[in-house]
């Protein structure tokens, strides 16, 4: 039986054979979060997300200095004889899943309300305070190299050097606000004023008014009053961010 827990992740390129097509590696660990009693979820080096779910109740396992992830060569398969321990507390393992990155970002964001946690491979501050937030779910305007049209809204293309490894994000507003984010020009707007995009209350993309050059040009020649402007200037909500799969 061996524990992982907050570590400086293994180099990727040491491969490890799992067990069973089920298994997390629990080795190297980046972040872990607790939004609910009966579960936990964690990214693992490869920054693939799991959820981690228990026998029984068990809270609080983050307000702990180290918790930490005890299993036979680190691989959590949900044997039942896996735990997760603190110093005072031992929750027994009753199942691993993977979820997708938007539901880990959910709870990251769910967890973070409360109580946030940063791992040695995480810079994660103290969002109470500064709202900057996690790069589970957040990412900064200064950063964003370019955007593309998705089905849940915008795809943004950032520096992973300051995004916590994440090149590009999902950026999901609105249904009736898809059909305005074709524009070349879009802006960030944080509800909290720190140019850092998240999802929260106030956090908006906002579509800038455009000139048609084609219908400029026939303006120009008098069959037009003006120069058509598409005056379609939005705000649109953003409802949530999170890393796009890789």
């Amino acid at each position: 039986m061996t524990t992982a827990h907050a570590e400086s992740p293994a180099p990727l390129s040491a491969a490890r054979t799992a067990p069973g097509p089920h298994c997390m590696d629990a080795k190297g660990l980046l972040e872990m979060n607790q939004s609910s009693p009966d579960s936990i979820t964690l990214l693992d080096r490869t920054q693939s997300p799991w959820r981690l779910r228990f026998s029984a109740a068990c809270p609080g396992l983050l307000a702990a200095e180290d918790p930490r992830v005890a299993a036979v060569d680190s691989w959590v398969c949900g044997t039942g004889d896996e735990r997760v321990m603190t110093d005072d507390k031992t929750c027994t393992i009753s199942a691993v899943e993977r979820i997708s990155r938007r539901e880990f970002a959910q709870q990251a964001k769910q967890n973070d309300v409360a109580l946030p946690v940063t791992l040695d491979a995480v810079n994660v501050t103290e969002h109470r305070r500064s709202f900057r937030g996690s790069p589970s779910y957040c990412f900064s305007t200064r950063h964003v190299r370019g955007w593309s049209d998705s089905a849940q809204g915008v795809t943004v293309e950032t520096n992973p050097r300051y995004s916590g490894g994440y090149r590009h994000y999902v950026i999901e507003v609105a249904p009736s606000c898809r059909g305005l984010v074709h524009s070349p020009q879009l802006r960030f707007h944080s509800g909290f004023k720190t140019g850092v995009i998240c999802g929260h209350p106030g956090d908006m993309l906002e579509i800038i008014p455009t000139v048609d050059p084609i219908l400029d040009a026939i303006a120009e020649r008098g069959y037009l009053p003006e120069p058509p402007i598409n005056r379609t200037q939005a705000r649109c909500e953003i409802l949530a961010v999170y890393p796009a799969a890789p």
